[in-house]
């Protein structure tokens, strides 16, 4: 339950936590599967006025019933809140 998002402040070092991988994997999606899946956040991204971020919620099949990843995107405020799924259709990508 503490694995997942922290944000760092550059200038003073402080550290927060933002959310849980399970608290992003507990959202549901297609042909979740609690007990294989395994999730990854990947390629953080920030608007232009750094209020809202974006990140990619990627997972995986830990049994091999299926290869590559599948994805999904997030937004959410500056401070973890105001979570937002942009997509509900997750892509598919075989690396």
């Amino acid at each position: 339950d503490d694995a997942g998002m922290y944000m760092m402040d550059l200038e003073t070092g402080d550290v927060s936590f933002l959310f849980s991988y399970a608290e992003i994997a507990g959202i549901p999606y297609p042909q979740a599967d609690p007990n294989d899946d395994k999730h990854y956040f990947n390629a953080p991204a920030w608007n232009n006025d750094g209020s809202r971020f974006l990140f990619l919620d990627r997972w995986r099949s830990t049994s091999g019933k299926w290869d590559g990843f599948r994805t999904r995107m997030f937004t959410a405020s500056s401070t973890g809140d105001d979570l937002r799924l942009v997509t509900d259709k997750p892509g598919v990508i075989n690396t």
